[in-house]
């Protein structure tokens, strides 16, 4: 199954401004790129982005944050957001 991402991605600050300028993207919180294909289910994603941090020695706290907030909500769009916001996405 093939999910929708939509164009603008509000939580990382991707699309466009009032002028329709591209709006910057900030920097992820780790520098670790996470491959999602879009095949991937939303349980994929989160498992395979807690093994990512698990393997570059993030400390147990921060992936307990990543991980309360990545299982807020089951949409796609969301998950898509959260891992914008700590990873580089490829």
């Amino acid at each position: 199954m093939r999910h929708k991402v939509r164009a603008g991605n509000t939580q990382t600050g991707e699309g466009n401004d009032e002028r329709g300028a591209p709006m910057a993207k900030p920097e992820p919180k780790y520098p670790i790129t996470l491959k999602i294909s879009g095949r991937d289910s939303i349980r994929d994603i989160q498992l395979k982005a807690e093994r990512l941090l698990r393997e570059h020695g993030v400390p147990k706290n921060e992936i307990t944050e990543f991980w309360t907030e990545i299982t807020e909500k089951t949409d796609y769009n969301y998950v898509f957001d959260v891992c914008h916001k700590y990873f580089f996405v490829g």
